[in-house]
């Protein structure tokens, strides 16, 4: 009796054991992959599964699965793969989804602006995977962004964009402090704002005006503007902007020789900017 007993115990405590190894198993995996999207930014649940020897493709996305309920990944949109929760995963910012008759304002009110301009005209999102491009609207050959890098994911050039610097002047502290740690300010023209001190400096100057302009900052041939879209609450959900092309000479920033003539596109079209605005406002979703 005590035989069969203690072969009884034997196998309950095989199964235990097992069971304890199997959830730290899990728990390491969970973090390997956690670690893998810091390091590649995103990445599919094949490319994942890669990382371990004997784990099934279903396995990785029941992972991904749990990852995703605690908040700290997220899908990508057209389920093209998964990266981490923005701005980081372990400081998730308030995000909260547009209601629809807001998106359906946003995208006539964005339609019109571009009608009236005939300047590329974009929107972009504020959402938990980062900041997205939503809308765009322009002439067909005109490019979406100067710069491929800015499709996707646009956060890593947002600070080079005046659609970008319009979301992040209007972060949260901690937010926008665990922002630049996960995409470190990176020059890519001579006037690309890549010190700490040049982009906060630039940030108050749009919270004081309300607007962002920035000047051949991803790109020496554009220039953009750009107000921010907020919720009821004040929290900062997007932007709305157009693209232009930079001209040799600005008439807010340079001395125009005598003869030639400085592009005043910029005052000309914030007033227009801030009437889509208000078209977007009559749902509450303005400040």
């Amino acid at each position: 009796m005590n035989g069969l007993f203690d072969s009884h115990l034997w196998v309950w405590h095989k199964g235990a054991v097992r069971g304890k190894r199997d959830k730290y198993t899990s728990l390491r995996d969970g973090l390997l992959i956690l670690r893998a999207l810091h390091e590649r930014g995103q990445a599919t649940a094949g490319e994942l599964r890669a990382l371990f020897g004997g784990r099934s493709l279903r396995s990785v996305y029941d992972l991904l699965r749990v990852l995703e309920e605690a908040g700290l990944v997220v899908r990508l949109a057209r389920r093209k793969g998964w990266t981490l929760a923005y701005p980081h995963p372990f400081f998730t910012a308030q995000q909260e989804e547009p209601r629809p008759e807001f998106l359906r304002s946003l995208y006539g009110a964005a339609k019109r602006l571009y009608a009236r301009t005939r300047l590329r005209t974009n929107v972009v999102l504020l959402t938990p995977r980062g900041i997205e491009l939503k809308w765009s609207f322009g002439r067909q050959g005109q490019r979406v962004f100067a710069d491929p890098l800015a499709r996707n994911p646009f956060q890593e050039v947002a600070h080079a964009s005046s659609l970008g610097q319009a979301i992040l002047a209007y972060l949260e502290p901690e937010a926008l402090r665990v922002h630049l740690a996960r995409y470190p300010l990176k020059a890519f023209t001579t006037r690309t704002l890549s010190t700490p001190e040049a982009l906060e400096a630039r940030l108050k100057q749009i919270r004081r005006e309300g607007f962002a302009r920035s000047r051949g900052e991803l790109d020496p041939s554009t220039c953009g503007l750009a107000v921010p879209l907020f919720s009821p609450e004040g929290r900062v959900l997007g932007a709305l902007g157009v693209r232009m092309k930079n001209a040799p000479y600005c008439a807010l920033e340079d001395p125009v020789p005598p003869g030639k003539q400085g592009c005043d596109r910029c005052p000309k079209t914030l007033p227009l900017l801030r009437e889509a605005l208000e078209e977007v406002g009559l749902n509450g979703h303005l400040r």
